[in-house]
């Protein structure tokens, strides 16, 4: 069969130029690399092993003298010692340019100085003393054979397997059974808790044990609660999860009338509010001139109350703005109820209204 097309219509569509596909595809693709039509599945570089896949690509090599970084794409058929070497003739390369070298570890940035940096003996690199190991620096030849001596030596299974042979011996003891066990020979971190205050048997002071009465579990990193100053696990460091007895730490105030200065009676335990206020007094702090000027006491309303913009309530001897003059604006804890109101047979409305923040008003002459 021809490069494209069907018998009916010749021109139509290309087959692909792989070797195994020769597909017709009638939207073909043209590799911009090795100038070959290929079809869907083959258009990538991968697919079809394109032998020019790095054409557009850009090539640098860096200086090492200056860390300048030189482009060798357009320099076709020329080394990389003939091109650092006319790059040091030009005279672009200034030493005192050069970057200093850091840690080669995957984000590191540590700068290696003369005193922080380490060559490692297994693969000879040069890294930073935070990543002077072989386990830290993924040396490929050091993590294997530390990984085998530990193998060979036993190293960390036989610590566990010493200290659960332990303490099995140690439950096992408890229920009558007897069994011999020896204790490790070495300290480790799977060593038995001890009911204390805190720690290991090998290490006392490390750690201490939860002071909840359903946990007693021992934590490195304790916290301390404010109130009760009692040692909780991570579990029970909240004041309610452990019930704390002090565990209204809120800050307490008064305010003093004459000018109107919050006081903080947190701090002053066994003493009453007028000896803390007389002793405000007294200070030289208190200024009358700072009062504050009286607004009115209903939720929401911050009306100041000045001497025309001012009812007491004879009910409740509340001074509140006009706005909240009437008993049911200003919630009047002894206003108006469903059995103080008086019957208009008795006679009594004058008494029902004078429960309302009215002024006394004169009648004129000659009405009743």
């Amino acid at each position: 069969m021809a490069s494209g097309g069907t018998v009916a219509f010749p021109d139509l569509g290309k087959h692909c130029q792989h070797r195994d596909c020769h597909q017709l595809d009638f939207l073909p693709f043209t590799c911009d690399g090795c100038r070959q039509v290929f079809c869907l599945e083959h258009r990538s570089y991968k697919s079809h092993a394109c032998t020019k896949s790095d054409h557009n690509s850009r090539k640098v090599v860096v200086c090492q003298t200056c860390s300048m970084s030189i482009e060798t794409t357009g320099l076709v058929g020329q080394g990389e010692e003939a091109i650092l070497e006319k790059h040091l003739k030009s005279g672009d390369c200034d030493p005192t340019k050069k970057k200093k070298p850091v840690c080669p570890v995957k984000c590191c940035k540590e700068v290696l100085t003369f005193s922080n940096n380490s060559t490692c003996k297994t693969c000879h690199m040069k890294v930073c003393l935070k990543h002077r190991f072989p386990a830290d620096h993924a040396c490929s030849r050091g993590v294997s054979a530390s990984s085998s001596a530990s193998v060979a030596n036993g190293g960390w299974n036989n610590r566990f397997l010493g200290t659960l042979a332990s303490r099995t011996g140690q439950e096992c003891a408890k229920t009558g059974a007897t069994r011999s066990t020896s204790p490790p020979s070495s300290p480790s971190v799977f060593d038995l808790y001890i009911h204390g205050t805190g720690g290991t048997e090998t290490f006392p002071d490390l750690g201490e044990h939860c002071e909840h009465r359903d946990c007693n579990q021992l934590d490195f990193l304790p916290y301390t609660c404010d109130g009760c100053q009692r040692v909780f696990c991570s579990e029970h460091r909240s004041c309610k999860s452990h019930a704390c007895p002090k565990s209204d730490l809120s800050r307490k105030v008064i305010v003093c009338q004459t000018c109107s200065m919050s006081i903080e009676t947190t701090g002053y335990v066994g003493q009453d509010e007028e000896a803390i206020l007389e002793k405000h007094h007294k200070s030289g702090n208190c200024d009358p001139t700072k009062k504050k000027k009286p607004v009115c006491p209903v939720k929401g309303c911050k009306e100041i109350l000045s001497i025309s913009n001012t009812s007491t309530c004879k009910t409740c001897n509340l001074n509140v703005c006009l706005k909240h003059r009437f008993p049911s604006d200003h919630a009047c804890n002894r206003g108006v109820s469903a059995s103080s109101l008086p019957s208009a047979a008795n006679g009594g409305w004058q008494n029902f209204l004078s429960c309302f923040c009215f002024k006394n008003r004169t009648t004129k002459k000659g009405q009743n």
